[in-house]
């Protein structure tokens, strides 16, 4: 996501690090990562078995699943848990091929979900369709659908609502065939820097972090 782009950029330059963005999709950037031919991936949630072939930065931020709504409507939707929207006369728009979490997907395999959730494409194409009532929620990290909105000039017609589908920390990787501990030391002091940062907490929102989470 662009916020993360910022982000490892600032970082990456505090340290005096040169570098470059190589798009690929997630599982290609692991092996890619593994192989030692790009040296860091953001947006890594901890598993033990990806320790064998990269090191972690500290967490940056949370990998937050929410719902975003148009401008003023949050509290017309009192949801606190999955369950609420099916008592609800709602339409749910979600990313086709996203993960949302496991209670998530629990939730979309049963039936009674399926007459409310409504596969889109892109974010941008989520924005539209909220801002024309023609779905009522976006399953999404609710800073990505804000900053994109802020990118189209509609950030003004939508906002977060309080409920949260998904939370967990998330990390930059790095090769172990490419990166020494001592850089992802220097790293980490640097991210702390970062994180600090009032830019930061506006920027991430829901999904900054509050304080270090455990790994």
């Amino acid at each position: 996501m662009g916020l993360d782009i910022e982000l490892v950029t600032a970082v990456l330059n505090r340290i005096g690090c040169r570098f470059s963005f190589v798009p690929l999709p997630w599982k290609r950037a692991l092996v890619e990562l593994e192989l030692g031919r790009v040296d860091i991936v953001p947006t890594a949630s901890y598993r033990e078995e990806r320790t064998v072939f990269s090191l972690y930065s500290n967490p940056y931020r949370y990998e937050t699943v929410g719902l975003v709504v148009r401008n003023g409507e949050a509290n017309l939707y009192p949801v606190e848990r999955l369950e609420d929207f099916l008592k609800l006369r709602v339409r749910i728009g979600i990313l086709r091929g996203a993960w949302r979490g496991d209670a998530f997907e629990a939730f979309e395999a049963d039936d009674r979900a399926g007459h409310i959730l409504m596969n889109l494409n892109t974010t941008q194409q989520a924005i539209q369709m909220l801002l024309r009532n023609r779905i009522d929620f976006y399953v999404e990290m609710p800073a990505i659908v804000l900053s994109e909105a802020a990118e189209m000039g509609q950030e003004a017609g939508l906002e977060e609502h309080p409920f949260v589908i998904h939370k967990d920390p998330v990390h930059f990787i790095f090769s172990k065939k490419t990166v020494r501990p001592e850089l992802v030391r220097r790293f980490n002091a640097a991210l702390s820097i970062q994180l600090q940062r009032k830019e930061y907490k506006a920027a991430f929102g829901s999904a900054a972090l509050n304080e270090k989470p455990a790994m």
